[in-house]
């Protein structure tokens, strides 16, 4: 059985992924996202003045087979299946949605799989 992370996405980026022209999808890093893409960290590189964001680059992130895009909320909603390709906490590419002073969960794309709805 395949593990897959459910996201939603909105355009311009959700048809930029499918087109394969976006390789990668960020998300802000705050504590609903690392509770579902991080698995361990090192609790001594926690930073003291916000405690609920540890040093990323000592984490050990999920793993998954897949990445499902939704083009919003709901279950009649176009979708489709992305190869995941690992997750890297760094900045992101601004053409791409990517604030560039700003540090992200990098979620790595590989091919389409299978599409719903498109």
């Amino acid at each position: 059985m395949s593990k897959i992370l459910h996201l939603p996405m909105s355009e311009p980026w959700f048809s930029m992924v499918l087109s394969g022209e976006k390789k990668e999808e960020y998300r802000e890093i705050k504590t609903f996202y690392e509770q579902r893409l991080v698995s361990v960290y090192d609790n001594c590189s926690i930073n003291k003045k916000s405690a609920r964001y540890p040093d990323l680059y000592m984490s050990i992130f999920n793993e998954f087979d897949f990445v499902k895009f939704t083009n919003g909320y709901g279950n009649n909603r176009p979708s489709y299946l992305a190869e995941f390709k690992g997750i890297e906490a760094r900045t992101g590419i601004e053409e791409s949605g990517a604030d560039p002073d700003k540090k992200y969960f990098v979620i790595k794309l590989g091919e389409i799989s299978e599409r719903f709805k498109c």
